[in-house]
């Protein structure tokens, strides 16, 4: 599934597990740690709504940073 690729190779471009790109993503759009896999979750949301909750989650970690 291309989506779930564009996960995965972002992870292994940084080093990291699918969980440490995957989990931020999850929190910021859906509010919660615990969900159904965002695979299936993103193509059912608007398209607008992920953008704006994503760029809404990376000003608050802009903003949170010291």
């Amino acid at each position: 599934e291309p989506l779930e690729r564009i996960f995965r190779d972002t992870a292994e471009a940084h080093q990291t597990k699918l969980v440490n790109v995957a989990q931020p993503v999850r929190v910021a759009l859906t509010g919660g740690a615990v969900s159904p896999s965002l695979f299936e979750i993103i193509p059912l949301m608007a398209i607008d709504t992920v953008v704006e909750r994503l760029e809404k989650a990376l000003a608050y970690a802009e903003e949170s940073e010291p």
